[in-house]
């Protein structure tokens, strides 16, 4: 799940994920590697807790990657890791073979780069894509590879104690 600014790669070149609606055309990846032209079916819009957000940042990418700790990525040899399980100095795999090293992996603390989210209540709005025909792999940013991430809702809850937290956690 990514914040509204990441950029998503479509046929017409990368567009800002808050401005994908569902049955757009986005580039996504079979299973044997063949890029093809996917219909986004479903748009998620996801209420994260700030301990949920990470800030990444790759090689040869200016704009950092904003996303929850349970996104999705992958390393060059084709298997899947979550953004939470990344270290510094791992190899993704990019748009047209390309290698991106992540530089940095931050958990997102600073009020100044929290305001770049958008904000309800105590949490944060991130957007998850499904596309129609099942093929997970599409591409952010300057092209790294992200699959789906598998959300289901969080069942709702009523805390008494006055402590929403500790109890949300408790419940996820």
């Amino acid at each position: 799940m990514f914040s509204h600014q990441t950029k998503i790669y479509t046929p017409d070149g990368f567009a800002k994920i808050r401005n994908l609606k569902i049955g757009h055309e986005i580039i996504s990846m079979t299973d044997s590697g063949k890029m093809i032209s996917s219909q986004i079916s479903e748009i998620q819009k996801v209420y994260v807790v700030k301990e949920g957000l990470l800030c990444l940042r790759f090689d040869h990418m200016k704009k950092p990657v904003y996303c929850s700790v349970d996104q999705e990525f992958f390393y060059i040899n084709g298997s899947v890791v979550s953004a939470e399980k990344l270290e510094i100095g791992d190899e993704l795999k990019g748009l047209h073979h390309q290698t991106l090293r992540l530089n940095t992996k931050e958990r997102i603390e600073n009020q100044e780069t929290l305001n770049k989210f958008h904000q309800e209540g105590d949490d944060y709005v991130l957007y998850n894509i499904r596309i129609a025909n099942d093929e997970t792999i599409f591409f952010v940013n300057i092209g790294l590879m992200a699959k789906a991430v598998s959300y289901k809702p969080a069942e709702v809850y009523v805390d008494t104690s006055g402590n929403a937290y500790a109890s949300y956690m408790e419940n996820r």
